[in-house]
């Protein structure tokens, strides 16, 4: 849908681009991000890396893609 601004769902063309999904804890609103973890399993020093989230919408039939920001952000390196 960000590439051919065609809803796939509907193939309406009535797209809304680029709106940054919210995600709200402890009475505190911030931009939804994706998270990958170098260290799943440390209780401590996870080596997470992050990238937020942008949103492509279909004004017609609501259906929603997501994309990561910066996607190679998100990658693990083998140790």
């Amino acid at each position: 849908m960000k590439q051919s601004q065609r809803c796939p769902k509907c193939h309406s063309m009535d797209i809304i681009g680029d709106v940054r999904p919210l995600d709200r804890t402890d009475n505190r609103t911030h931009a939804a991000q994706l998270a990958t973890y170098r260290n799943p399993d440390a209780l401590l020093f996870t080596g997470r890396q992050k990238t937020p989230m942008r949103a492509w919408v279909c004004a017609d039939c609501g259906f929603v893609e997501f994309y990561a920001e910066d996607p190679k952000a998100l990658k693990v390196t083998p140790k």
